[in-house]
C-alpha cells in the first residue's frame, strides 16, 4: 500500500511541480523499505534464534541502523533540495540563452541588453531590457513588449516577465 500511495503521489507531485507532495511521496517510499527491512531482521533473529546461530539474533539491530541511515540519506537529500527550491536564485547565463533568442526574434526587438531570470522554486520570473527602434511610438514599443512577453511566457517555467525598452542608437 505504501509503494503505491508513493508511486501515487509522485506522479502527482511532478505533473503539479509540487516539491511537498514528492517529498510525501517520497516518506512513503520510506516507510515501505524500512518496513520491509524489519521484516527481514525480525525473521533473520527468529531463525537464529530457532536454529540456533547466534550471530543472526543481532540481524534485528544491523537492520535497524541500516533503516536509520536510509531515512538519514533521504532526509539529507529532500532537505537540500527544499531549502534550494524555497531560495530565490539568478539562473546561470548559459540557462537563458534560450529566451534571449527567443526575445530577439520578436519583430521590432533590435537588440536584448540584459535578460535576469530568477528561479523561485519550480517557476521563473524573467526581467528583460531590450532595445527598440527610437522613433517608434509608445504604443508601437508597448505592442512589441508585449510580445515579447507573451513569447517568454510560452515556456512552461516562466510565470512572468518584466519588459523594459530602450531605444536603440541610431
Amino acid at each position: 500500500i505504501k509503494e503505491g500511495l508513493f508511486r501515487y503521489k509522485l506522479n502527482v507531485g511532478k505533473k503539479e511541480r509540487s516539491h511537498a507532495l514528492v517529498i510525501d511521496a517520497w516518506h512513503h517510499r520510506s516507510d515501505a523499505l524500512s518496513s520491509a527491512a524489519a521484516v527481514v531482521g525480525i525473521g533473520f533473529a527468529i531463525f537464529g534464534e530457532w536454529a540456533g546461530i547466534t550471530w543472526l539474533l543481532s540481524a534485528d539491530g544491523v537492520v535497524g541502523i541500516l533503516i536509520a541511515l536510509l531515512i538519514m540519506r533521504m532526509a539529507w537529500r529532500h532537505g537540500r533540495e527544499a531549502i534550494h527550491t524555497t531560495m530565490d536564485h539568478v539562473l546561470h547565463p548559459e540557462d537563458t540563452i534560450e529566451l534571449r533568442k527567443y526575445a530577439a526574434n520578436v519583430d521590432g526587438v533590435v537588440e536584448v541588453l540584459d535578460l535576469f531570470a530568477r528561479e523561485h522554486g519550480y517557476y521563473v520570473t524573467v526581467d528583460i531590457r531590450i532595445s527598440v527602434h527610437m522613433h517608434l511610438t509608445v504604443s508601437e514599443g508597448y505592442h512589441i513588449g508585449e510580445n515579447v512577453k507573451a513569447v517568454l511566457m510560452k515556456d512552461e517555467r516562466v510565470k512572468d516577465v518584466f519588459v523594459h525598452l530602450k531605444p536603440a542608437e541610431g
